[in-house]
């Protein structure tokens, strides 16, 4: 009994050391493959994000663009999840990219801005300007602006739907 109460704790102890670790994003970003560019990251917004409540961080939404080294001309917007409150940049932003470009398809990561400091239609207002800089520029990056998706998880994905 005291074993598997010592086994039990353990695990537990291990779950909430990785929730803290995605919710405060201290995962580190995964060694760049041997088969891909480096990742460019620029602010989505040039000028300043509409609605935003200061200049750190926190306040700059992002993209992050993984360029395919072959392959189609289609790229997909991701979109992270992490309950609105954090983003799970690592396994559902980054590694995603790179399996993206592994099959020939350029990505982009968004970085949107969360809460509790930001609230509905904050996320959505990033992720439509995601979507239009991407349609825009799409020549720019080798890509045909009909052939751009989004795809998300948990609350990317929901961000994805209603975007």
């Amino acid at each position: 009994m005291k074993r598997l109460v010592l086994v039990s704790f353990s695990v537990l102890l291990i779950a909430m050391a990785t929730s803290m670790a995605m919710a405060q994003n201290l995962t580190p970003k995964p060694p760049i493959p041997a088969s891909a560019q480096p990742p460019t990251t620029f602010p989505l917004w040039p000028d300043g994000a509409p609605g935003a409540l200061g200049h750190e961080d926190e306040d700059i939404p992002t993209l992050t663009y993984y360029p395919a080294l072959h392959g189609v001309p289609t790229a997909v917007i991701v979109a992270p999840g992490g309950g609105y409150r954090a983003l799970a940049m690592n396994h559902e932003g980054w590694q995603v990219a790179y399996w993206l470009n592994a099959v020939g398809v350029s990505a982009f990561v968004l970085k949107y801005r969360l809460g509790p400091r930001y609230h509905h239609p904050i996320e959505l207002g990033d992720a439509q300007r995601a979507i239009r800089y991407v349609r825009s520029h799409a020549a720019e990056y080798g890509i045909k602006p009909d052939r751009i998706g989004m795809m998300g998880f948990s609350a990317g994905g929901h961000l994805t739907s209603t975007a």
